[in-house]
Parts: structure tokens; C-alpha cells; sequence
């Protein structure tokens, strides 16, 4: 839960084509080379979001690792006794 008052703004629906889409307001708009975003609902919100993006580095390492990585061997657990 957030302590920050929110700050509401209407936005324009419009027909795209065949898609629906939103003219989000100066004060609600994502960043310029901003070319998608997450879509979601909670009840009847729409939520848009910015997706989580990956490092470029991290990016550029992955399949990169020189050896197969060895994986640990998978131990049974014992049966837990009830201690009462």
C-alpha cells in the first residue's frame, strides 16, 4: 500500500484500427524511447506498467559461461517425527 497521495487524470479511448487505445495525459506518460508496456487487470483497473527490463550486460553474458554448470544432487528429506 502506498502512503503517497494518488494523483487521478482522465485519458481519451480511441478506436485504432481495430484495437482500442488510451491518449494518456503529459503527466502520466511514459518515457519517449518507451516502446511497450505490461498490461494488466486488478478487478476492473487496467493496469499499464513499464516491463522490468534486463541489464544490457546480463544480456549480453547470458549462454556465455565457458563450462556446463554442474547441478547439485537431489537429496530425499528424512521424514520429520512429530516431537509432541
Amino acid at each position: 500500500m502506498s502512503i503517497l497521495p494518488l494523483v487521478t487524470a482522465r485519458a481519451k479511448l480511441f478506436q485504432n484500427g481495430g484495437s482500442q487505445a488510451v491518449r494518456l495525459p503529459k503527466s502520466c506518460r511514459f518515457p519517449g524511447n518507451q516502446q511497450e508496456v505490461v498490461v494488466h487487470r486488478e478487478g476492473r483497473r487496467v493496469v499499464l506498467e513499464a516491463p522490468d527490463e534486463w541489464p544490457a550486460e546480463f544480456v549480453r553474458c547470458l549462454g556465455a559461461w565457458p563450462e556446463e554448470i554442474e547441478r547439485p544432487k537431489a537429496h530425499r528429506l528424512r521424514a520429520l517425527k512429530d516431537p509432541f
